[in-house]
């Protein structure tokens, strides 16, 4: 405004000065002379023109500026929201930080940390074997492991009559294949002194197909060290059967013929001073009278320690009713013909390590006769040695198992394991050796299994196997 104001002064003053001077000129000159007001007018519409011009620039320069300032708001506020999301960021990061460090202090864990692997625990009796080793795992933590197992196989021999998923022959003889065998993910959450949630996520091959699904997820209440009674609830393997003589890759018959599956249960159990016992009673999930039709199962265990070398290992089981929960006794017309009454079954198993020598043996019978009025049984013995080879045991086994009035109950052996071959006939024997070490520090296990067997129909059949397990 004070630039106009200047302006128009100057502009005023200098009208006034020629007005006078011309009233001077006409008043002595009564004949004014026409070239001196034409000079005049030049004089005036150049400053009118100057005037004109500074008018212009005077609008354009409020125009800059009220766009200028207008400019300096809005980067004022864009400043203004970067401080405040650069303070948002700032919190969020100490906020992750702190985080972070929880997780890698005491929050979650891997269970190799401690050298106890999930997956080398018994399936069978899961509940009982996280109290016992609960100790080595992280209080109000979270642990996870896992293994993932692979089998580069060969096998050969008779041409032997089978059942095969999918399409393909319906005949076994030979053949070689690589595989994922098995693949697992296992979390333990130890919610307090009290309070334990478990589950594991198995990968089951099949033909052409390798599914995911939920193997056991149950939580216990109890702490052997404050009291030996406990209580689990939810999916988990049925207490019954130690299966031992167990190859890398390949199982003894007492596992073919009756091993049990996973079920939602509630388990009652108790373990103290070297005595574990396990009451389990669930719905049969595969039943036709499913949530009509109550199984359990019930299985004890004692273990002598004689001295620093020698340890004694007796066990014992019994279910209520095998058909439907795994083995050779599916939940089908053909087994319900067979064993209209059903099929219980007890078992006795023992074991014993001296040194580096160990030595086990297992016998299964069902209680039930078949049409020909006789019951199913299978046993196993396995014979092994551990000597330490560079900090590791190198383990030398072998075991033999067979089957008892078993005949045209299909079983499958150990070669192609996604292929899901059952051999019609039935496993009579079967003869597994192997060689296996641990590396590094237990986490990768490597080795050489061999099994032979002989169907009721006299055929023979060999697999060898190259077994590869990661925990992780």
């Amino acid at each position: 405004m004070g630039f106009k104001q200047t302006t128009l002064q100057c502009a005023i003053v200098l009208a006034l000065g020629l007005g006078t001077s011309y009233a001077d000129t006409v008043g002595n000159n009564p004949a004014p002379q026409s070239a001196t007001i034409k000079a005049l007018k030049v004089q005036l519409n150049a400053m009118q023109a100057q005037l004109n011009e500074l008018a212009i620039k005077v609008s354009k320069a409020d125009h800059d500026k009220r766009k200028n300032q207008q400019t300096i708001k809005t980067l004022t506020t864009k400043v203004t929201k970067l401080q405040q999301s650069h303070t948002r960021l700032v919190h969020r990061s100490k906020q992750l930080g702190i985080l972070a460090k929880a997780v890698s202090r005491s929050s979650v864990h891997f269970d190799g940390e401690t050298g106890e692997y999930f997956e080398t625990l018994p399936s069978g009796t899961m509940a009982d074997a996280l109290l016992v080793n609960r100790d080595k795992f992280k209080q109000h933590a979270l642990t996870i492991g896992g293994n993932l197992e692979t089998d580069v196989q060969r096998w050969f021999g008779d041409s032997i009559p089978a059942t095969k998923s999918g399409n393909g022959p319906r005949t076994y003889r030979s053949g070689y294949g690589v595989s994922i065998s098995c693949f697992d993910i296992d979390l333990l959450a130890l919610i307090n002194h009290w309070v334990s949630v478990y589950g594991s996520i198995a990968g089951t091959p099949s033909p052409g197909v390798f599914k995911p699904d939920i193997d056991q997820a149950f939580f216990t209440l109890g702490n052997l060290d404050k009291y030996p009674l406990y209580v689990s609830v939810g999916k988990m393997h049925i207490p019954f059967g130690a299966f031992t003589a167990t190859g890398p890759a390949s199982y003894p018959l007492t596992h073919a013929a009756f091993h049990v599956g996973t079920q939602t249960q509630v388990l009652v159990g108790y373990h103290h001073k070297g005595l574990s016992t396990m009451l389990s009673a669930f719905n049969d999930q595969t039943s036709s009278v499913y949530h009509r039709q109550v199984d359990f199962a019930y299985s004890v265990n004692y273990t002598l320690q004689a001295n620093k070398a020698l340890k004694f290992d007796f066990g014992g089981g019994y279910v209520h009713n095998l058909v439907g929960l795994g083995g050779v006794f599916p939940q089908n017309s053909t087994t319900t013909t067979k064993y209209p009454k059903g099929m219980p079954a007890w078992d006795a198993n023992l074991g014993a390590i001296y040194g580096m020598f160990g030595l086990t043996g297992e016998y299964i019978r069902g209680f039930q006769t078949n049409t020909l009025s006789k019951r199913p049984a299978a046993w196993s013995t396995g014979a092994s040695i551990m000597p330490m080879v560079y900090g590791a045991p190198l383990t030398f086994a072998l075991s033999y198992s067979a089957t008892v009035n078993m005949k045209d109950l299909p079983m499958s052996p150990t070669g192609n394991p996604t292929g899901a071959n059952s051999l019609n006939a039935g496993i009579k024997n079967a003869w597994i050796g192997y060689v296996s070490r641990q590396f590094f520090n237990h986490s990768l296990n490597v080795g050489l299994d061999m099994q032979y067997i002989k169907t009721y129909d006299n055929k023979h059949s060999t697999t060898a196997s190259i077994d590869t397990t990661v925990y992780f």
